[in-house]
């Protein structure tokens, strides 16, 4: 059946919170090799806000999909009119038994 979603998240956290202990343990090995590519400063930074920049990544993310939903959302006219009929059948119903009047 797959995992819950609530799984997924957790399964993803833990693997995000995982690397960024490893960045964080190893990060003066890191700035020191990274150093001729990137300033201390910058990769320093980019380590210590990694967990924030995911966050604000995967807010992007489903923001995206929301917007992407919505535009490619289609309107189902024949359900409205089923609707409807199940509506009228349940009033009925409701008044056969004396419910409503």
């Amino acid at each position: 059946k797959g995992l819950l979603r609530y799984q997924v998240f957790l399964a993803y956290g833990t693997a995000v919170l995982g690397l960024w202990i490893a960045l964080l343990s190893k990060q003066d090995e890191l700035v020191t090799e990274t150093s001729r590519f990137i300033s201390p400063n910058i990769c320093n930074i980019g380590i210590e806000y990694f967990p924030a920049v995911v966050i604000i990544l995967f807010g992007l993310y489903a923001a995206f999909l929301v917007i992407y939903g919505v535009m490619t959302f289609d309107d189902c006219k024949g359900a409205l009119k089923e609707l409807e009929e199940h509506v009228r059948e349940a009033k009925a119903e409701l008044k056969k038994k004396g419910i409503i009047t």
